[in-house]
């Protein structure tokens, strides 16, 4: 997969050349989107109820001045993610494991 090389935010109405998708083990998609520094620090982000992927464009510009890069994930059955009706909270936790081994991260941050 090319790397993601977009250096601004995209909105969520339009063209949006931040997201990309993963196909986890069991099938269903993750769908994320990169912000900030891209070659910097990761940290991911984890929205709350009724938001998504969009919401790590908030922190694009700070990345960018910390060297961050802020990677927004969506939850299963929102966004860009396949639902998943017999979820588990460490569910979720296992695709994003499964999302920074895609992204060959060794070492990240989590904001919530």
């Amino acid at each position: 997969m090319p790397k993601n090389t977009v250096t601004k935010p995209a909105s969520p109405i339009g063209e949006d050349k931040t997201s990309s998708t993963l196909t986890l083990p069991d099938g269903r998609k993750l769908g994320y989107a990169q912000y900030g520094d891209l070659t910097g620090v990761p940290v991911v982000l984890h929205h709350g109820l009724a938001g998504s992927r969009f919401g790590a464009a908030a922190f694009h510009e700070v990345g960018k001045q910390l060297g961050a890069r802020i990677i927004g994930v969506d939850r299963p059955g929102m966004g860009l993610s396949s639902a998943h009706p017999s979820r588990t909270l460490l569910g979720f936790a296992k695709d994003v494991e499964n999302l920074t081994d895609h992204l060959k991260l060794e070492k990240y941050s989590v904001m919530v």
